[in-house]
């Protein structure tokens, strides 16, 4: 993304839209722990790993949409 990261774009639509109802799943390569850590804090349902099967992906929409 040009004008933010995921972490960023995540705390936009929590605290500037004011949303927390809204699902955001993140898909990323990024590894670093500490920095996952920040964006799960920063209200991200869900982080799917790159690179990635379609039933992975499957399975993480049926969890996120059936926890409600």
């Amino acid at each position: 993304m040009p004008n933010m990261d995921g972490k960023q774009l995540v705390e936009y639509v929590r605290n500037e839209l004011n949303n927390a109802f809204i699902p955001i799943i993140m898909v990323t390569s990024d590894d670093d722990a500490a920095r996952l850590g920040e964006v799960k804090a920063a209200g991200v349902t869900a982080i799917c790993d790159k690179p990635f099967e379609p039933e992975a992906i499957r399975q993480l929409l049926v969890r996120v949409f059936d926890a409600d």
